[in-house]
């Protein structure tokens, strides 16, 4: 599972959809959460296949040391199993072409079976399942360590011959998808990638190059002993940091853990949001946020001079905010300045009173873990619009101070004209270029509404 690759690819069609005014929140909800549910997924299995492999090693979970001293053929267990398991994808021959068994041919077409019942239930298929494991198990053969060890990353107890937990139906896809990959032609992988052209964490490939070091030892002391100890303990610890960090993440986007889907719709924003987090998490740098913040600064400053002819001699780069900036207001006599940014901050510049420092004298989060969309000063610059990805738009005045909060709808309503505000998330809004009392705003539910800002409900739905 390369997650840069899938994320680039899920941002560039997402872009896509919201050019082209297709953009739809529920079904960019379904597909942002089948990707969240595929990486969280993968990254529990890893963690899973680490412990159970290493635990058939003499591994202590609990204690995080081996029970017993390395040898060079353990050692030697442990590069090959890492390099196989992180081997990326290549295409897969057909179980029923391979020199599986019939009982392990049965079990994965039962499994593919599962994948495709609509209303899943594992009491029902339970006890079929269960027999048809034990049936592989006893003609297993030569392959019986192999199953063995695909089965305890599922909490299969050898002594009941069943499982401890209950099974989803992604682990069961896994589980088949395994036992297909135990059985492919050696052909295949004759020809392992390098540990660096692995889809794997960083610091499992640091913990592989010193592991092949040691393997190069003719005998491994007690000093090195302990450092492979606390290496294989490290990376145990780090991977579920990363989970951690991933589920964080998705915590401030309202993700539903035991469900395993998000609590409310998501705009264009909060998928971009989304997923440059989820870039930013150790294990996969989707993208550079170094190059991203000085990306193009002198470069687009310096188009804009020659496409536009602007008479600038100097120019001044203000810091502030942590993420990228998504919006800009400026007022018409040009001493006020106002930042949005999708670190949920409104930053306010005065260049009247503003000295070396280029510092902003205000900062406020106009909601809560919301990113800002769009901002917009008042024809008498006194007051502006803030838009965030909520349903509801607010109005401040010059020192950052709420002055009036919009009407939100009601979201059980299907006719729009009979709510009173907005139902899904804005996408935009702007005040009247010459009436300072009217302002526009629009979002994904579809409609534009007029408002006055004196009055609570909208003068005109479009």
């Amino acid at each position: 599972m390369d997650t840069s690759k899938c994320l680039r690819a899920f941002i560039f069609k997402c872009r896509k959809l919201h050019t082209r005014n297709q953009f739809d929140p529920i079904y960019i909800k379904i597909q942002t959460t089948h990707l969240v549910r595929n990486i969280i997924s993968t990254l529990i299995q890893w963690r899973k296949q680490y412990e159970t492999f290493l635990s058939s090693l003499g591994w202590q979970i609990n204690r995080g040391i081996f029970s017993n001293p390395l040898t060079k053929k353990k050692i030697l267990q442990i590069i090959n199993h890492v390099l196989n398991f992180h081997q990326p994808s290549i295409a897969l021959v057909n179980i029923m072409e391979t020199n599986a068994f019939e009982e392990t041919k049965k079990l994965v077409c039962f499994c593919v079976e599962i994948r495709h019942l609509k209303k899943f239930t594992y009491s029902v298929i339970k006890d079929k399942l269960i027999k048809k494991i034990r049936k592989m198990l006893s003609v297993s053969g030569r392959f019986y360590n192999k199953y063995t060890i695909l089965l305890n990353a599922f909490s299969w107890d050898p002594r009941r011959l069943t499982f401890r937990h209950v099974l989803s139906k992604k682990e069961i896809e896994f589980l088949a998808l395994s036992l297909i990959q135990i059985h492919q032609p050696q052909s295949n992988f004759f020809k392992l990638n390098s540990i660096e052209q692995c889809n794997c964490f960083a610091h499992i490939k640091k913990y592989f190059n010193f592991i092949i070091e040691c393997s190069k030892l003719e005998f491994l002391n007690v000093e090195r002993q302990i450092k492979v100890t606390m290496e294989t303990r490290k990376i145990l610890q780090q991977t579920q940091k990363i989970i951690a960090k991933y589920f964080s993440v998705l915590h401030e986007f309202k993700w539903n853990k035991k469900k395993k889907q998000f609590y409310q719709t998501l705009s264009y924003y909060d998928v971009l949001n989304l997923t440059f987090e989820f870039g930013n998490v150790e294990c996969f740098k989707a993208y550079n946020y170094k190059t991203l913040k000085g990306y193009g600064v002198k470069e687009n400053s310096k188009e804009l001079i020659r496409n536009y002819k602007l008479p600038i001699t100097h120019e001044v780069i203000l810091e502030g905010h942590e993420k990228r900036i998504s919006s800009m207001a400026i007022d018409k006599k040009g001493k006020h300045l106002i930042t949005g940014s999708w670190d949920y901050q409104c930053k306010l510049w005065n260049f009247s009173c503003m000295n070396r420092s280029l510092k902003p004298f205000s900062s406020f989060s106009p909601f809560y873990k919301t990113p800002i969309i769009s901002l917009s000063y008042s024809p008498c610059g006194k007051h502006f619009l803030v838009v965030t990805t909520s349903s509801q738009a607010k109005i401040f005045n010059v020192l950052g101070e709420e002055t009036k909060k919009f009407v939100k709808g009601d979201c059980y309503l299907i006719n729009m004209n009979e709510t009173k505000g907005h139902v899904s998330s804005l996408s935009g809004g702007m005040w009247h270029p010459k009436d300072k009392e009217n302002v526009t705003t629009w979002s994904y539910d579809g409609t534009l509404r007029l408002w006055d800002i004196n009055k609570e409900k909208c003068l005109q739905i479009v």
